[in-house]
């Protein structure tokens, strides 16, 4: 029988991962949280259950934001990414906020906004 619905947190940062972690939980949601983009594909292929959104740190070690985004879309096609970034001005920051300002939220950014952000993108 397939995990119940699961949202997917990548983010090299360990207080930013527990913080979404914590704020997604008291929402009941579960979630799958990752250190980098080999991390996050090992729990994409392990976990049985729907997806239906990743949050993904646009700038990380080893497997960047995007290219993990472009392999989950691969694996997972139905799945939403939400980017966050501290790295504002970037190529990265700037085209996503041009082609879809709804999927991406730069830190530091509020409870609030991540899961009104969060709605936004699930309701799409």
């Amino acid at each position: 029988m397939p995990g119940p619905p699961a949202i997917l947190i990548v983010d090299d940062d360990p207080a930013v991962r527990t913080l979404l972690a914590r704020t997604l939980a008291k929402q009941g949601w579960r979630t799958l949280p990752a250190s980098g983009g080999l991390e996050a594909v090992t729990l994409l292929l392990e976990y049985d259950g729907p997806i239906p959104l990743a949050i993904v740190d646009l700038v990380m070690p080893g497997v960047p934001g995007l290219d993990f985004a472009n392999q989950l879309r691969l694996d997972r096609p139905t799945t939403k990414v939400l980017y966050i970034s501290g790295a504002a001005g970037s190529v990265e920051v700037d085209s996503i906020s041009h082609e879809a300002p709804h999927a991406i939220l730069q830190k530091p950014f509020t409870t609030e906004d991540l899961l009104e952000r969060i709605r936004l993108l699930l309701a799409q």
